[in-house]
C-alpha cells in the first residue's frame, strides 16, 4: 500500500526524494490575462532564511484540529483514513509533506475539488444565486494548506505585520475585542466633547474578489520566506 501511495502522490508529475520534475506552473489560470506567473520564483529578493521543516507535532496538531465525519474529497479519502496513515507510518507521512515544503510545490490532485450545490432555504431554485457552492477538497491538501496557514500566521504575528485593529482570523481576538475598541473610542470622543461616527461596511463576495497577484506582491514586500513564497506560487 505504501508503495502505491508513493506513486500516487509524488511521481505524477513529480519525481520523489528531491528530484522534482515538471513542477506545475503559476496559479493554474487564476491570474488575470497579462499578469505574470511565478511571482516568487522570478524574484531573488525573498530572504533565503533557513526554515525548519514541518515537524511531526505540527502535522499531528493539524490533523487532530480538523473535524471528522465530514464528506471526503473526490478521491474518497476520509479524514479518519488519512489519520490512520499518519499513525501507521508518521515518518513517511512527514517526509511526503516536507518534500512539498522544500521544493515548493502543491500536488495538483490535492488542489482538485468536487463542487456540490446546496440550495438556500426559501429561494427560487431556477436562480443560480439560490445555491451555495461547497467545494470538497482532498484531506491531504487540507492538511498541507493548514500547515502553510499556520506558518504564515506565525510569520505575520512575529514580525508585527498585521494591523492592531484587525480582530478577525487572529488568535486571542474576537468580536468582543472589536466591540471593546469601539466602546473605548466612543468614550474617549465623549470625554473630549467630540462627535464619534461609526461606518459599517459589508463587501459582497470579498474572498473571491481579491486578486492573487496583489496578495503575492504584499507577501514579497514583507519578505515572506522563500520556502513559503514558492508554495504560495504553486498553490
Amino acid at each position: 500500500m505504501r508503495r502505491n501511495l508513493d506513486i500516487m502522490f509524488l511521481t505524477e508529475p513529480y519525481a520523489y526524494k528531491g528530484h522534482v520534475t515538471n513542477v506545475p506552473t503559476g496559479f493554474n489560470g487564476v491570474y488575470l490575462e497579462g499578469e505574470p506567473c511565478h511571482f516568487f520564483k522570478e524574484r531573488d529578493e525573498l530572504p533565503d532564511i533557513e526554515e525548519y521543516e514541518f515537524t511531526k507535532q505540527e502535522i499531528e496538531n493539524s490533523i487532530q484540529g480538523m473535524k471528522g465525519g465530514g464528506a471526503p474529497g473526490y478521491d474518497g479519502w476520509t479524514l479518519e483514513l488519512v489519520e490512520e496513515c499518519y499513525f501507521t507510518d508518521s515518518e513517511w507521512f512527514t517526509q511526503v509533506l516536507n518534500t512539498c515544503f522544500i521544493h515548493g510545490f502543491f500536488p495538483e490532485n490535492w488542489k482538485t475539488s468536487g463542487v456540490i450545490l446546496i440550495p438556500k432555504e426559501g429561494k427560487c431554485l431556477k436562480d443560480y444565486k439560490s445555491y451555495r457552492p461547497i467545494c470538497l477538497l482532498p484531506v491531504w491538501g487540507k492538511i498541507l494548506d493548514k500547515l502553510i496557514a499556520n506558518r504564515l500566521t506565525y510569520f505575520l504575528e512575529e514580525n508585527k505585520i498585521l494591523n492592531n485593529n484587525q480582530y478577525g482570523f487572529r488568535k486571542y481576538n474576537s468580536t468582543i475585542n472589536a466591540l471593546q475598541g469601539v466602546t473605548e473610542f466612543i468614550g474617549e470622543s465623549k470625554a473630549l466633547n467630540k462627535v464619534a461616527c461609526l461606518a459599517s461596511l459589508d463587501i459582497e463576495n470579498a474572498f473571491n474578489s481579491v486578486r492573487w497577484s496583489n496578495i503575492k506582491q504584499l507577501l514579497g514586500k514583507y519578505k515572506v520566506t522563500r520556502y513559503l513564497g514558492r508554495l504560495f506560487d504553486d498553490f
